[in-house]
């Protein structure tokens, strides 16, 4: 069973993915706030589907720890005003502002994974 969304920003679980945007949404709709970081405009939910299904994979998860070290990895889906990406989604630290996190899109297969982690990482 899929945990509730979170906001990408606070983590703050969504069970409602009309809020599940970062633009503001063009249709009649009330727009409502982060219940946690008190944006003006909704923000991204990320869904975690099977957060520990890729984890049975041992060559995975250790090739995930060699690159990505202690740095969160999530399967799930992004929804984004009426889009939806699944596959798998990491974050990393800002590194002039520990305060400031970035999220990743890592790839829809384990295959894509490693390669972008190390793209990700290069940029910093």
């Amino acid at each position: 069973m899929a945990q509730p969304g979170k906001c990408v920003i606070c983590l703050t679980p969504v069970t409602n993915h009309a809020i599940a945007c970062d633009k503001p949404y063009t249709k009649q709709r009330q727009i409502l706030t982060c219940p946690s970081c008190q944006h003006v405009v909704p923000l991204s939910v990320l869904e975690v589907l099977r957060p520990q299904v890729w984890k049975k994979d041992p060559e995975f998860v250790e090739q995930v720890k060699e690159v990505w070290k202690e740095n969160p990895l999530w399967y799930g889906i992004c929804y984004e005003n009426e889009n939806a990406m699944e596959g798998f989604w990491g974050e990393l630290r800002d590194p002039y502002d520990a305060n400031r996190k970035t999220l990743y899109f890592l790839g829809h297969t384990k295959s894509q994974v490693i390669p972008r982690m190390k793209t990700c990482l290069s940029f910093l």
